[in-house]
C-alpha cells in the first residue's frame, strides 16, 4: 500500500523513544496491564502479532484505555473498539455467528476479534504503521481522512510502544 505523500515509514523500534516525545503515562500503562494474560492468550495464534502482545497493549491504551465497556460515538466496542464490520469479517472468516451484544459484553470476544482484525489487516497492509492507520480509520478510511490515520499510529508508535515494549521485556 502506498503511504501518502509527506507521510513517511516513522522508526519502528520500540525500543527507540523519538527524542522530544512524551511517552504514555503510568496509570494508563497500569489500567491496560490488567488485561496482560488475556492478550498475551489472544496473539498466540496470530502471524504478525505472535509474541508481540505490547503492540495490541498499545492499541487497547488508544482505543478504549483499558476500559473494557467502552463504547464510541461510532459504534465500536470494548477494549480494542471494534465495530460490527470488523465483527462481520471475523465471522464469516471463522464460520461463527457472534453477536454485537456479545461483543460488547465480553473482553474475552473483544481481544479476541480485535487481534484477529490487527493481525489480518496488517497481512494486507504489508506494515505495521499502515495496518495501525486502516485499524483507527478503516482500510478505505485511510486515504479519506490521512491525517487523523497518521496521528492515530504516531501516538501508538511514538508514545505507546516504548511504554509497553518496556513492559513486556521487564
Amino acid at each position: 500500500m502506498n503511504r501518502d505523500k509527506g507521510d513517511p515509514q516513522p522508526n519502528l523500534d520500540p525500543s527507540i523513544p523519538r527524542p522530544g516525545v512524551k511517552l504514555i503515562d503510568d496509570k494508563l500503562v497500569r489500567r491496560v496491564m490488567v488485561h496482560r494474560e488475556l492478550v498475551a492468550r489472544k496473539v498466540r495464534n496470530r502471524s504478525r502479532l505472535q509474541g508481540r502482545a505490547h503492540i495490541v497493549c498499545a492499541v487497547i491504551a488508544r482505543e478504549s484505555s483499558g476500559d473494557p465497556n467502552a463504547v464510541s460515538s461510532e459504534q465500536a466496542y470494548g477494549l480494542m473498539q471494534v465495530r460490527q464490520a470488523a465483527l462481520t469479517d471475523y465471522n464469516q472468516a471463522h464460520g461463527t455467528a457472534i453477536a454485537l451484544r456479545a461483543l460488547a459484553e465480553s473482553a474475552e470476544i473483544q481481544v479476541e476479534v480485535g487481534t484477529w482484525y490487527l493481525d489480518h489487516i496488517w497481512n494486507v497492509m504489508g506494515s505495521l504503521y499502515d495496518a495501525l492507520r486502516a485499524y483507527n480509520a478503516g482500510p478505505t478510511g485511510a486515504r479519506r481522512n490521512p491525517a487523523a490515520a497518521q496521528n492515530y499510529a504516531r501516538w501508538i508508535i511514538d508514545r505507546a510502544l516504548p511504554r509497553f515494549s518496556q513492559e513486556w521485556s521487564a
